[in-house]
């Protein structure tokens, strides 16, 4: 193959791939319909999900489904979930992302309901207010399929309190704990050591060839964190 190009030869095409897209014999049985629960329809939501949740956490909605092989939603996606920005639902990750998981139980093969456990979020989902949407198609017993569609109500994402992503402990404090405050420089260090108020300190109290060592509930040193 390498000579063709080299030679100005034209290269040979080979044998076509085999055209797989017209039905194929399978041991599968097919969908013969899919029913809803008493006063609920397809898509209708079984279980929302919290109002709020921390960063990192995850979140789960239950919702009227119908079987899944009757829209392979090939070119599309089972399930979205849209974040709100600037008024308008705005789609992030969907069943493609390592995000999201989608779970389908069939709860009754005598009346054909079945459900749909979507899964969401991760530990690098950024704060803000979200929804979950499904999509999918109902069979009824003529072999029609209607496509329907499910919605969560939205909820929030919450900023963690403390470790990565939360704000400084900048400002009137200096940099230090909030509710505490410094008691003196330690000699040929840059660090401060600070106490709760009102806990008088003990580090006067020395003996003889020992070190000094901050006691439980006294003085312990800080670092005020960086850009303070």
């Amino acid at each position: 193959m390498a000579a063709c190009p080299r030679d100005g030869a034209a290269i040979d095409r080979g044998a076509p791939p085999p055209d797989d897209s017209g039905p194929r014999f399978t041991l599968q049985t097919g969908v013969v319909y899919d029913g809803a629960p008493l006063g609920r329809q397809f898509g209708g939501v079984l279980g929302e999900p919290d109002g709020s949740h921390a960063r990192g956490a995850s979140a789960s909605v239950e919702l009227v489904s119908g079987h899944p092989r009757n829209d392979l939603r090939r070119g599309g996606t089972f399930l979205e979930v849209q974040r709100l920005v600037d008024g308008r639902w705005v789609r992030v990750p969907d069943d493609g992302d390592w995000q999201t998981t989608y779970r389908w139980t069939r709860t009754s093969s005598l009346t054909g309901t079945s459900k749909d456990t979507l899964t969401c979020l991760g530990a690098d989902t950024p704060p803000g207010t979200f929804r979950v949407v499904r999509f999918g198609g109902a069979r009824s017993l003529l072999g029609r399929v209607t496509p329907f569609t499910g919605t969560s109500r939205s909820f929030t994402v919450r900023r963690p309190r403390g470790g990565p992503g939360a704000p400084a402990l900048c400002g009137p404090t200096g940099g230090r704990r909030p509710g505490s405050f410094p008691l003196r420089d330690r000699p040929g260090s840059g660090t401060k050591e600070t106490a709760r108020p009102g806990k008088r300190s003990r580090n006067r109290r020395r003996r003889r060839g020992r070190s000094r060592r901050p006691e439980v509930g006294g003085a312990v040193p800080w670092n005020p964190p960086t850009g303070c």
